[in-house]
């Protein structure tokens, strides 16, 4: 059975074995567990991919959060435009990571709402939410499957319920494993990948998702430095063609190069909000994180604040 004929059988099956959040089923006589896709929605019921989840999110207003009782968030009021690239940065455990979470849904907040095609995001029916927010998580586990048959899954909120061979949306996934550079190794088992081939697989399998809302955690951790390049270059790319991208990146020289918009986390609150220009001018971002920012061009240099004892 070729790749494509497993394909097809694998989504006619997904309606038929779905229960509790987990899609089983046998493929090249290997057992696929697909927990490892989709997360249960807190109080909106159904599921969203986890490479995946959710037109433009309209506002985020008056959001709050706690750790148990313990605050955390507090009242954060945000709005996000299509066709621009915002970078959310701060320190470790500023609130970056869990902020893209309650926007997907998968956490819930203690107070406030996020409006996404007019409507409360956790009231929106998860196959919409999935058509219209894709997330783009730190890590996950790596699925016993092939590149093109994880970058497929991707299409699952077009295809769920319908009991049709997936001509075109395997199609979709092709052309977006071309698009990454990958189709030399689209029937490679994802286990045999390196993490940077892993990574370009789950980028193709957003942008077969084309959600025009598109959240990134982190997305160039562990990356070589070209790598990194190329990430940034796509999503500027996905910019171009109009989508919203909001993402989480921890290089500020990167963000603050690549970014329309920099948004600075600091104990849960937003600390800063403007343009790159204008947080370097103002010494926002070098006072968030306790560096000293030089610019050099259109490129900046994040120092330390004493001088180093280098011999």
């Amino acid at each position: 059975m070729n790749i494509k004929e497993n394909l097809t059988m694998l989504m006619d099956f997904y309606e038929l074995t779905m229960s509790n959040g987990y899609f089983e089923h046998n493929l090249k006589d290997k057992k696929v567990c697909f927990d490892m896709f989709f997360r249960k929605i807190p109080d909106g019921g159904g599921f969203a991919i986890m490479a995946g989840v959710e037109q433009l999110i309209d506002y985020i207003k008056n959001l709050s959060f706690s750790y148990g009782n313990t605050p955390f968030m507090e009242d954060l009021n945000l709005s996000l435009e299509n066709g621009t690239l915002t970078a959310l940065i701060g320190e470790n455990g500023s609130g970056k990571s869990t902020f893209l979470k309650l926007i997907t849904g998968t956490e819930s907040p203690t107070a406030g709402n996020v409006i996404l095609d007019g409507k409360d995001i956790r009231k929106t029916p998860a196959a919409d939410r999935a058509k219209r927010l894709s997330y783009f998580p730190q890590s996950r586990p790596i699925p016993d499957m092939s590149a093109l048959e994880t970058a497929v899954m991707g299409r699952y909120p077009y295809t769920r319920g319908k009991f049709r061979t997936p001509k075109e949306d395997i199609c979709i996934a092709e052309k977006a494993m071309e698009r990454m550079g990958i189709s030399h190794f689209s029937e490679r088992n994802m286990q045999t990948l390196s993490f940077g081939e892993r990574q370009k697989v789950y980028l193709a399998m957003l942008l077969a998702q084309d959600a025009p809302n598109c959240l990134f955690d982190e997305p160039t951790n562990f990356m070589d430095i070209s790598a990194k390049f190329s990430m940034l270059e796509t999503l500027l790319s996905m910019k171009a063609a109009g989508k919203c991208i909001l993402c989480v990146l921890h290089d500020i020289s990167l963000a603050m190069q690549y970014a329309d918009r920099l948004i600075v986390m600091k104990n849960g609150s937003v600390f800063a909000d403007g343009t790159p220009d204008a947080l370097f001018e103002n010494g926002a971002v070098a006072n968030a994180f306790g560096v000293c920012i030089e610019r050099y061009g259109k490129t900046f240099a994040v120092l330390p604040k004493r001088e180093l004892s280098i011999k």
